[in-house]
Formats: structure tokens, C-alpha cells, sequence
């Protein structure tokens, strides 16, 4: 019986690690990352003239802003 609560402690510390080190990627926190990442990649567009440089910055700026009050951390 001793040896259950073992192995079954080993494999439970396996899971989380690997978990810790390979995080699943279609997790929401995941999209959402991405998602902050797109919005600053079209900030950058050469083709964007002032206008909407400043459109796209407020928006990505609030993508970032839902997502601290969402996980708690900064992307």
C-alpha cells in the first residue's frame, strides 16, 4: 500500500513538471498572448500612417490591460 501512495506521488510531481516545462499551447492564456503579439506586429506596419498607429496602440494597449486583470501578470 505504501508503494501506491509512492508511485502515485512520483507520477503527480511527473505530470506537473512536465506541465511546467511544456505548457499546452491552445490554452487561453496562450491565445490571448498571441493575440497581444499580432496586434503590436500590425502597429508596426510601415503602411500604417499616423492615424492609425494610434488606433492600433489603444487597442493593443487594452489587449494587455484585460489581460493583466484576467492572469494577473503581464504578457
Amino acid at each position: 500500500m505504501k508503494n501506491v501512495f509512492i508511485w502515485g506521488g512520483l507520477a503527480f510531481l511527473a505530470f506537473v513538471t512536465f506541465n511546467a516545462w511544456f505548457p499546452q499551447e491552445d490554452s487561453p492564456k496562450s491565445h490571448d498572448r498571441q493575440v497581444i503579439e499580432l496586434c503590436w506586429q500590425d502597429y508596426e506596419k510601415k503602411s500604417n500612417d499616423e492615424q492609425t498607429k494610434i488606433i492600433l496602440a489603444k487597442a493593443c494597449e487594452n489587449l494587455e490591460k484585460k489581460f493583466v486583470e484576467t492572469y494577473g501578470v503581464k504578457p
